[in-house]
Protein backbone atom coordinates (compact mmCIF):
# COMPACT_ATOMS: atom_id res chain seq x y z
CA UNK A 1 0.00 0.00 0.00
CA UNK A 2 1.58 3.35 -1.16
CA UNK A 3 0.28 7.05 -0.63
CA UNK A 4 1.58 10.14 -1.79
CA UNK A 5 3.01 12.94 0.33
CA UNK A 6 3.62 16.75 -0.07
CA UNK A 7 6.89 17.13 -1.85
CA UNK A 8 6.66 13.93 -4.18
CA UNK A 9 7.66 11.47 -1.29
CA UNK A 10 6.55 8.14 -0.98
CA UNK A 11 6.43 5.50 1.47
CA UNK A 12 4.95 1.80 1.73
CA UNK A 13 3.62 0.33 5.18
CA UNK A 14 5.88 -2.00 7.32
CA UNK A 15 5.42 -3.90 9.78
CA UNK A 16 5.31 -1.99 13.42
CA UNK A 17 8.20 -1.71 15.22
CA UNK A 18 8.71 -0.36 19.32
CA UNK A 19 11.44 1.92 19.21
CA UNK A 20 13.42 4.72 21.58
CA UNK A 21 13.47 8.06 20.36
CA UNK A 22 15.70 11.12 21.92
CA UNK A 23 12.73 13.47 21.89
CA UNK A 24 15.22 16.52 21.74
CA UNK A 25 16.33 15.45 18.69
CA UNK A 26 13.27 14.99 17.09
CA UNK A 27 12.64 18.47 18.45
CA UNK A 28 15.03 19.79 16.44
CA UNK A 29 14.12 17.55 13.12
CA UNK A 30 10.25 18.19 13.80
CA UNK A 31 11.45 22.00 13.02
CA UNK A 32 13.87 21.68 10.36
CA UNK A 33 11.20 19.25 8.45
CA UNK A 34 9.06 22.01 8.27
CA UNK A 35 11.29 23.29 5.59
CA UNK A 36 11.00 22.02 2.00
CA UNK A 37 13.19 19.34 0.78
CA UNK A 38 14.74 18.46 3.89
CA UNK A 39 15.72 15.16 4.93
CA UNK A 40 15.71 14.15 8.96
CA UNK A 41 18.09 11.85 11.10
CA UNK A 42 17.13 10.55 14.66
CA UNK A 43 18.96 7.53 16.42
CA UNK A 44 17.98 4.15 17.51
CA UNK A 45 20.23 2.23 19.36
CA UNK A 46 22.68 4.42 18.08
CA UNK A 47 21.54 3.02 14.61
CA UNK A 48 21.07 5.65 12.10
CA UNK A 49 17.14 6.31 11.31
CA UNK A 50 16.05 8.24 8.16
CA UNK A 51 12.67 9.43 8.55
CA UNK A 52 10.56 11.19 5.69
CA UNK A 53 9.29 14.91 6.71
CA UNK A 54 5.69 13.22 7.24
CA UNK A 55 7.09 10.87 10.17
CA UNK A 56 9.53 13.69 11.61
CA UNK A 57 6.35 15.96 12.09
CA UNK A 58 4.47 13.49 13.26
CA UNK A 59 7.05 12.24 16.14
CA UNK A 60 7.15 15.80 16.96
CA UNK A 61 4.13 16.84 17.70
CA UNK A 62 2.91 13.09 19.38
CA UNK A 63 4.31 14.58 22.62
CA UNK A 64 5.60 17.74 23.88
CA UNK A 65 9.86 18.15 23.60
CA UNK A 66 9.93 18.57 26.97
CA UNK A 67 9.79 14.79 27.58
CA UNK A 68 13.49 13.82 27.53
CA UNK A 69 12.42 9.84 26.27
CA UNK A 70 9.17 8.25 25.38
CA UNK A 71 7.88 5.04 23.07
CA UNK A 72 6.31 5.16 19.87
CA UNK A 73 5.05 2.66 17.44
CA UNK A 74 5.14 3.76 14.57
CA UNK A 75 6.02 2.73 10.48
CA UNK A 76 9.72 2.31 9.28
CA UNK A 77 9.75 4.26 6.09
CA UNK A 78 11.38 3.14 3.46
CA UNK A 79 12.82 6.44 1.40
CA UNK A 80 12.26 5.85 -2.44
CA UNK A 81 12.71 9.09 -4.03
CA UNK A 82 15.95 10.08 -5.73
CA UNK A 83 17.02 13.11 -3.96
CA UNK A 84 17.98 12.03 -0.83
CA UNK A 85 21.69 12.53 -1.30
CA UNK A 86 20.67 16.34 -2.71
CA UNK A 87 18.64 16.88 0.59
CA UNK A 88 21.24 16.26 3.02
CA UNK A 89 23.38 18.27 1.28
CA UNK A 90 21.30 21.26 1.26
CA UNK A 91 20.45 20.92 5.02
CA UNK A 92 24.48 21.38 5.72
CA UNK A 93 24.64 24.38 3.42
CA UNK A 94 22.02 26.09 4.91
CA UNK A 95 23.50 25.65 8.17
CA UNK A 96 26.87 26.57 6.63
CA UNK A 97 25.43 29.37 5.25
CA UNK A 98 23.65 30.91 8.47
CA UNK A 99 26.92 30.33 10.28
CA UNK A 100 28.39 32.49 7.63
CA UNK A 101 26.27 35.17 7.20
CA UNK A 102 26.27 35.34 11.35
CA UNK A 103 30.20 35.64 11.38
CA UNK A 104 30.15 38.28 8.63
CA UNK A 105 27.60 40.51 10.66
CA UNK A 106 28.69 40.55 13.82
CA UNK A 107 32.75 40.97 12.26
CA UNK A 108 30.89 44.13 10.26
CA UNK A 109 30.08 45.38 13.63
CA UNK A 110 32.80 44.98 15.67
CA UNK A 111 35.36 46.47 13.29
CA UNK A 112 33.07 49.60 13.09
CA UNK A 113 31.55 50.01 16.60
CA UNK A 114 33.84 48.16 19.00
CA UNK A 115 37.00 48.59 20.70
CA UNK A 116 39.01 45.87 20.27
CA UNK A 117 36.96 44.07 17.14
CA UNK A 118 39.05 41.23 16.80
CA UNK A 119 38.39 40.12 19.98
CA UNK A 120 35.04 39.89 19.55
CA UNK A 121 35.45 38.58 16.03
CA UNK A 122 37.40 35.51 17.82
CA UNK A 123 34.35 35.12 20.40
CA UNK A 124 31.84 34.80 17.54
CA UNK A 125 34.08 32.64 15.38
CA UNK A 126 34.82 30.44 19.20
CA UNK A 127 30.93 30.33 19.30
CA UNK A 128 30.04 29.37 16.07
CA UNK A 129 32.72 26.28 15.83
CA UNK A 130 31.35 24.76 18.88
CA UNK A 131 27.69 25.15 17.39
CA UNK A 132 28.79 23.72 14.43
CA UNK A 133 30.75 20.74 16.58
CA UNK A 134 27.38 19.23 17.87
CA UNK A 135 25.51 19.91 14.90
CA UNK A 136 27.31 19.32 11.45
CA UNK A 137 27.95 15.40 11.62
CA UNK A 138 29.45 13.25 9.29
CA UNK A 139 28.10 10.22 7.68
CA UNK A 140 28.88 8.12 10.71
CA UNK A 141 26.89 10.33 12.89
CA UNK A 142 30.27 11.56 14.73
CA UNK A 143 31.35 15.51 15.01
CA UNK A 144 33.74 16.87 13.19
CA UNK A 145 37.04 17.38 14.56
CA UNK A 146 37.26 20.76 11.76
CA UNK A 147 35.19 22.60 13.94
CA UNK A 148 37.25 21.57 17.12
CA UNK A 149 40.27 22.72 15.42
CA UNK A 150 38.97 26.28 14.43
CA UNK A 151 37.52 26.96 17.67
CA UNK A 152 40.93 26.22 19.19
CA UNK A 153 42.07 28.69 16.34
CA UNK A 154 39.56 31.18 17.16
CA UNK A 155 40.35 31.32 21.25
CA UNK A 156 44.06 31.61 20.77
CA UNK A 157 43.36 35.06 18.45
CA UNK A 158 40.79 36.34 20.95
CA UNK A 159 42.96 35.91 24.24
CA UNK A 160 45.69 37.14 21.89
CA UNK A 161 44.09 39.65 20.80
CA UNK A 162 43.24 40.66 24.60
CA UNK A 163 46.88 40.33 25.94
CA UNK A 164 47.91 42.62 22.95
CA UNK A 165 45.47 45.31 23.65
CA UNK A 166 45.95 45.43 27.49
CA UNK A 167 50.01 45.40 26.63
CA UNK A 168 49.11 47.99 24.18
CA UNK A 169 47.02 50.64 26.58
CA UNK A 170 49.91 50.06 29.08
CA UNK A 171 52.60 51.44 26.89
CA UNK A 172 50.60 53.85 24.93
CA UNK A 173 49.75 57.17 25.47
CA UNK A 174 47.22 59.49 23.50
CA UNK A 175 48.83 62.71 22.29
CA UNK A 176 46.12 65.49 22.29
CA UNK A 177 46.65 68.41 20.73
CA UNK A 178 45.55 71.94 21.61
CA UNK A 179 44.43 73.53 19.20
CA UNK A 180 43.82 70.17 17.26
CA UNK A 181 46.97 68.98 14.85
CA UNK A 182 45.15 70.29 12.00
CA UNK A 183 45.85 73.84 12.75
CA UNK A 184 49.63 72.80 13.07
CA UNK A 185 50.31 71.15 9.83
CA UNK A 186 48.72 70.91 6.26
CA UNK A 187 48.69 68.99 2.84
CA UNK A 188 51.70 69.86 0.74
CA UNK A 189 51.59 68.37 -3.29
CA UNK A 190 55.38 67.15 -2.78
CA UNK A 191 56.43 66.64 0.88
CA UNK A 192 52.91 65.13 1.58
CA UNK A 193 52.27 67.66 4.52
CA UNK A 194 54.15 70.16 6.01
CA UNK A 195 54.30 72.71 9.37
CA UNK A 196 51.59 75.73 8.74
CA UNK A 197 53.86 79.12 9.32
CA UNK A 198 53.45 81.34 13.02
CA UNK A 199 51.51 78.33 14.44
CA UNK A 200 51.23 76.93 18.26
CA UNK A 201 50.06 74.17 19.47
CA UNK A 202 50.25 72.89 23.30
CA UNK A 203 50.11 68.59 23.47
CA UNK A 204 49.41 66.71 26.18
CA UNK A 205 50.42 62.54 26.54
CA UNK A 206 47.10 61.71 28.65
CA UNK A 207 47.24 57.69 29.90
CA UNK A 208 44.40 56.79 31.95
CA UNK A 209 43.12 60.51 32.30
CA UNK A 210 46.76 61.67 33.82
CA UNK A 211 49.06 63.70 32.04
CA UNK A 212 51.89 62.13 31.79
CA UNK A 213 54.08 64.90 29.54
CA UNK A 214 53.19 68.10 27.76
CA UNK A 215 55.09 70.46 25.43
CA UNK A 216 54.20 73.28 23.16
CA UNK A 217 55.39 73.32 19.69
CA UNK A 218 55.82 76.40 17.82
CA UNK A 219 56.98 77.59 14.14
CA UNK A 220 58.54 80.74 12.94
CA UNK A 221 57.02 82.21 8.98
CA UNK A 222 58.60 79.87 7.54
CA UNK A 223 57.06 76.94 8.67
CA UNK A 224 59.68 75.53 10.56
CA UNK A 225 60.29 74.58 14.56
CA UNK A 226 60.94 77.94 16.03
CA UNK A 227 63.15 78.94 19.23
CA UNK A 228 63.85 81.66 21.25
CA UNK A 229 63.93 85.20 19.47
CA UNK A 230 66.73 85.31 17.76
CA UNK A 231 70.39 87.39 18.85
CA UNK A 232 71.33 90.46 17.15
CA UNK A 233 74.90 89.25 15.75
CA UNK A 234 73.74 86.65 12.71
CA UNK A 235 76.65 83.98 12.34
CA UNK A 236 77.04 81.80 9.88
CA UNK A 237 73.63 79.32 8.84
CA UNK A 238 73.64 75.84 10.18
CA UNK A 239 70.72 73.42 9.19
CA UNK A 240 69.46 70.49 11.01
CA UNK A 241 66.86 67.88 8.99
CA UNK A 242 65.04 64.70 10.09
CA UNK A 243 62.03 64.31 11.69
CA UNK A 244 60.20 63.79 15.18
CA UNK A 245 64.21 63.30 16.72
CA UNK A 246 64.80 66.71 14.62
CA UNK A 247 61.95 68.54 15.38
CA UNK A 248 62.66 67.85 19.42
CA UNK A 249 59.29 65.68 19.74
CA UNK A 250 58.12 66.51 23.73
CA UNK A 251 60.02 69.17 23.84
CA UNK A 252 59.78 72.54 24.69
CA UNK A 253 60.85 75.14 21.92
CA UNK A 254 64.10 75.99 23.73
CA UNK A 255 65.19 72.69 24.55
CA UNK A 256 65.25 71.04 20.97
CA UNK A 257 68.84 70.57 19.18
CA UNK A 258 68.80 73.83 17.20
CA UNK A 259 68.45 76.04 19.78
CA UNK A 260 70.83 74.47 22.27
CA UNK A 261 73.65 74.70 19.78
CA UNK A 262 72.25 77.96 19.26
CA UNK A 263 72.44 79.24 22.83
CA UNK A 264 75.91 77.91 23.43
CA UNK A 265 77.66 79.23 20.84
CA UNK A 266 76.19 82.63 21.47
CA UNK A 267 74.89 83.49 18.31
CA UNK A 268 77.79 82.82 16.59
CA UNK A 269 75.69 79.93 14.48
CA UNK A 270 72.25 80.60 12.99
CA UNK A 271 70.59 77.17 13.59
CA UNK A 272 67.59 76.58 11.14
CA UNK A 273 65.61 73.54 12.37
CA UNK A 274 63.96 71.90 9.31
CA UNK A 275 62.53 68.79 10.80
CA UNK A 276 59.32 67.49 10.77
CA UNK A 277 57.53 64.68 12.96
CA UNK A 278 57.04 61.04 10.88
CA UNK A 279 59.58 62.28 7.95
CA UNK A 280 61.69 60.02 5.64
CA UNK A 281 64.87 60.21 4.35
CA UNK A 282 62.80 60.88 1.09
CA UNK A 283 61.31 64.04 2.44
CA UNK A 284 64.59 65.31 3.64
CA UNK A 285 65.92 64.74 0.13
CA UNK A 286 62.88 66.78 -1.15
CA UNK A 287 63.10 69.47 0.99
CA UNK A 288 67.08 69.90 -0.47
CA UNK A 289 65.89 69.79 -3.73
CA UNK A 290 62.89 71.76 -4.04
CA UNK A 291 64.95 74.89 -2.16
CA UNK A 292 63.27 74.92 1.05
CA UNK A 293 66.65 75.46 2.66
CA UNK A 294 67.80 78.30 0.59
CA UNK A 295 64.17 79.57 1.91
CA UNK A 296 65.66 78.63 5.16
CA UNK A 297 69.15 80.50 5.22
CA UNK A 298 67.96 83.46 3.18
CA UNK A 299 70.36 83.27 0.16
CA UNK A 300 73.58 83.01 3.04
CA UNK A 301 76.02 79.90 2.78
CA UNK A 302 75.47 77.62 5.58
CA UNK A 303 78.38 76.06 7.34
CA UNK A 304 77.08 72.78 8.28
CA UNK A 305 74.07 70.72 7.23
CA UNK A 306 73.37 67.58 10.18
CA UNK A 307 70.84 65.16 8.80
CA UNK A 308 70.08 62.67 11.78
CA UNK A 309 69.06 59.59 10.50
CA UNK A 310 67.32 56.36 11.86
CA UNK A 311 67.39 52.66 10.12
CA UNK A 312 63.33 53.31 10.28
CA UNK A 313 63.59 55.75 7.57
CA UNK A 314 63.97 53.07 5.20
CA UNK A 315 60.47 51.91 5.55
CA UNK A 316 59.16 55.46 5.38
CA UNK A 317 60.92 56.21 1.54
CA UNK A 318 59.51 53.19 0.44
CA UNK A 319 56.19 53.79 1.82
CA UNK A 320 55.75 51.12 3.62
CA UNK A 321 53.95 52.36 6.67
CA UNK A 322 50.48 53.49 6.01
CA UNK A 323 50.69 56.76 8.03
CA UNK A 324 53.62 58.28 6.07
CA UNK A 325 52.06 57.70 2.34
CA UNK A 326 52.09 60.70 0.85
CA UNK A 327 55.59 62.13 0.30
CA UNK A 328 57.28 61.89 -2.63
CA UNK A 329 58.64 58.28 -4.09
CA UNK A 330 61.67 57.62 -5.42
CA UNK A 331 63.17 54.44 -6.66
CA UNK A 332 66.27 52.70 -7.80
CA UNK A 333 65.95 51.87 -11.92
CA UNK A 334 67.31 48.69 -13.35
CA UNK A 335 70.40 51.24 -14.32
CA UNK A 336 71.51 51.76 -10.50
CA UNK A 337 69.67 55.30 -10.92
CA UNK A 338 67.12 57.05 -8.43
CA UNK A 339 64.25 58.55 -9.94
CA UNK A 340 61.11 60.62 -8.75
CA UNK A 341 57.98 58.84 -9.41
CA UNK A 342 55.32 61.00 -8.67
CA UNK A 343 54.05 60.74 -5.36
CA UNK A 344 53.84 57.43 -2.78
CA UNK A 345 49.96 58.47 -2.40
CA UNK A 346 49.36 57.85 -6.02
CA UNK A 347 51.17 54.35 -6.43
CA UNK A 348 49.88 53.37 -2.83
CA UNK A 349 46.34 54.15 -4.91
CA UNK A 350 47.18 52.77 -7.65
CA UNK A 351 48.13 49.52 -5.85
CA UNK A 352 44.92 49.47 -4.06
CA UNK A 353 42.77 49.94 -7.49
CA UNK A 354 44.73 46.42 -8.60
CA UNK A 355 43.31 44.48 -5.87
CA UNK A 356 40.35 42.81 -5.34
CA UNK A 357 37.46 44.00 -3.15
CA UNK A 358 38.27 41.23 -0.19
CA UNK A 359 41.37 42.31 -0.44
CA UNK A 360 40.85 46.02 0.13
CA UNK A 361 38.88 44.72 3.32
CA UNK A 362 41.31 42.51 4.80
CA UNK A 363 43.60 44.79 4.83
CA UNK A 364 41.51 47.39 6.45
CA UNK A 365 40.54 45.01 8.78
CA UNK A 366 44.37 43.67 9.43
CA UNK A 367 44.80 47.40 10.20
CA UNK A 368 42.05 47.34 13.27
CA UNK A 369 44.05 44.21 15.28
CA UNK A 370 45.83 44.81 18.23
CA UNK A 371 48.20 42.20 17.45
CA UNK A 372 49.12 44.04 14.66
CA UNK A 373 49.91 47.36 16.61
CA UNK A 374 51.51 46.28 19.73
CA UNK A 375 53.48 43.04 17.86
CA UNK A 376 54.11 43.56 14.36
CA UNK A 377 54.51 47.29 14.12
CA UNK A 378 57.01 47.44 16.93
CA UNK A 379 59.00 44.68 15.34
CA UNK A 380 58.66 45.47 11.79
CA UNK A 381 61.66 45.53 10.00
CA UNK A 382 62.71 47.61 6.87
CA UNK A 383 63.12 45.47 4.10
CA UNK A 384 66.28 45.66 1.83
CA UNK A 385 65.14 47.23 -0.98
CA UNK A 386 63.89 50.16 1.55
CA UNK A 387 67.49 50.03 2.96
CA UNK A 388 69.50 50.31 -0.49
CA UNK A 389 67.17 53.13 -1.35
CA UNK A 390 67.56 55.28 2.15
CA UNK A 391 71.14 54.65 1.42
CA UNK A 392 70.96 55.98 -2.56
CA UNK A 393 68.78 58.76 -1.14
CA UNK A 394 71.40 60.24 1.35
CA UNK A 395 74.39 60.05 -1.07
CA UNK A 396 71.73 61.94 -3.37
CA UNK A 397 71.47 64.51 -0.73
CA UNK A 398 75.60 65.09 -0.16
CA UNK A 399 75.84 64.95 -4.11
CA UNK A 400 72.81 68.38 -3.83
CA UNK A 401 74.67 69.80 -1.38
CA UNK A 402 77.91 69.82 -2.71
CA UNK A 403 76.38 71.46 -5.83
CA UNK A 404 74.41 73.95 -4.10
CA UNK A 405 76.90 75.22 -1.47
CA UNK A 406 80.68 74.39 -2.26
CA UNK A 407 82.02 74.61 0.92
CA UNK A 408 79.21 73.29 3.52
CA UNK A 409 79.88 70.57 5.48
CA UNK A 410 77.34 67.18 5.33
CA UNK A 411 77.19 65.43 8.22
CA UNK A 412 75.16 62.42 9.82
CA UNK A 413 74.24 61.59 13.32
CA UNK A 414 72.79 58.19 13.53
CA UNK A 415 70.81 57.33 15.94
CA UNK A 416 71.31 53.43 16.44
CA UNK A 417 68.87 52.56 19.08
CA UNK A 418 67.89 49.18 20.15
CA UNK A 419 64.86 47.90 18.58
CA UNK A 420 64.28 45.08 15.73
CA UNK A 421 66.40 47.03 13.04
CA UNK A 422 69.49 47.22 15.22
CA UNK A 423 71.07 43.72 13.41
CA UNK A 424 71.46 46.42 10.16
CA UNK A 425 72.77 49.29 12.23
CA UNK A 426 76.20 48.30 11.28
CA UNK A 427 75.54 47.66 7.74
CA UNK A 428 73.64 50.75 7.38
CA UNK A 429 77.10 52.61 8.92
CA UNK A 430 79.00 50.85 6.17
CA UNK A 431 77.44 51.83 3.21
CA UNK A 432 77.33 55.61 4.62
CA UNK A 433 80.95 55.34 5.54
CA UNK A 434 81.84 53.45 1.73
CA UNK A 435 79.89 56.36 0.15
CA UNK A 436 82.70 58.94 1.80
CA UNK A 437 79.97 60.68 3.68
CA UNK A 438 81.11 61.47 7.66
CA UNK A 439 78.64 59.78 10.07
CA UNK A 440 78.69 60.06 14.03
CA UNK A 441 77.10 56.98 15.96
CA UNK A 442 74.73 58.24 18.72
CA UNK A 443 76.29 55.25 20.69
CA UNK A 444 79.58 56.81 20.62
CA UNK A 445 78.03 60.54 21.75
CA UNK A 446 75.70 59.64 24.78
CA UNK A 447 77.35 57.52 27.50
CA UNK A 448 75.93 53.74 27.87
CA UNK A 449 73.22 54.42 25.56
CA UNK A 450 73.33 50.88 24.59
CA UNK A 451 72.15 49.90 28.19
CA UNK A 452 70.97 52.42 29.78
CA UNK A 453 68.49 54.23 27.00
CA UNK A 454 65.47 54.79 28.90
CA UNK A 455 67.48 57.27 31.01
CA UNK A 456 67.73 59.80 28.08
CA UNK A 457 64.01 58.60 26.86
CA UNK A 458 61.22 62.16 27.16
CA UNK A 459 58.30 59.74 28.99
CA UNK A 460 59.41 56.03 28.62
CA UNK A 461 57.86 53.71 27.56
CA UNK A 462 54.93 56.52 26.33
CA UNK A 463 57.44 58.46 24.63
CA UNK A 464 60.70 57.45 23.84
CA UNK A 465 61.85 60.42 21.82
CA UNK A 466 65.38 62.05 23.06
CA UNK A 467 64.84 63.90 26.25
CA UNK A 468 66.70 67.46 26.67
CA UNK A 469 69.19 66.24 28.71
CA UNK A 470 69.84 63.69 25.67
CA UNK A 471 69.92 66.93 23.30
CA UNK A 472 72.11 68.97 25.38
CA UNK A 473 75.08 66.40 24.90
CA UNK A 474 74.30 66.22 21.56
CA UNK A 475 74.62 69.61 21.17
CA UNK A 476 78.19 70.05 22.79
CA UNK A 477 79.34 67.45 20.88
CA UNK A 478 78.05 68.85 17.49
CA UNK A 479 79.93 71.89 18.67
CA UNK A 480 83.29 70.22 20.15
CA UNK A 481 83.31 67.67 16.83
CA UNK A 482 81.35 69.00 13.71
CA UNK A 483 81.47 73.58 14.79
CA UNK A 484 85.02 73.07 15.71
CA UNK A 485 84.07 75.59 18.43
CA UNK A 486 86.18 73.87 20.79
CA UNK A 487 85.31 71.63 24.01
CA UNK A 488 81.77 71.71 25.68
CA UNK A 489 81.81 71.53 29.45
CA UNK A 490 79.09 70.56 31.42
CA UNK A 491 78.59 74.11 32.27
CA UNK A 492 77.34 75.19 28.62
CA UNK A 493 80.71 76.90 28.36
CA UNK A 494 83.21 76.74 25.10
CA UNK A 495 86.78 76.43 26.37
CA UNK A 496 89.39 76.92 23.39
Amino acid sequence: MSQGLPGDHRWRLAPPKLLRVDMRQVWLFGELARLPGVECRVYCDQTPLKLSCCVAIMAYWLKPPSIPEMKIVWAQCDMSYSGEVQTRKHTRLTLYAGALMCFVGTGWAALNLTVVPWFWIGACGLALAVVLLYFDRNKLGKPKWFWFNVACCCLVLLLCELICYVHYNRTHATEVYSPPLETFIRDDPILGYVLRSNARTHVSWMWRDQRVHEATYTTDAHGFRAGPSRRAERGRPVVFMGCSITFGSGLEDEQTISCQVEELTEGRYQCYNLGVFGYGTHQCYAQLKNGLVDEAVGGERPRAIIYQAIIGHASRASGRLPWNCRGPRFVIDDHGELRYCGTLEQARAQAWQQRCVLSRWARTAIAESFIKKDVYDRFHVADAEGRHLQVALIERMRDEIAGRYPDCEFHIIFWDCPGPDRRHNDWFVGQVEQKGIVLHRIRDILPDYEKGWVEYTVAHPFDNHPNASAVARLAGYIIAHILKEGEHSAHGKITD
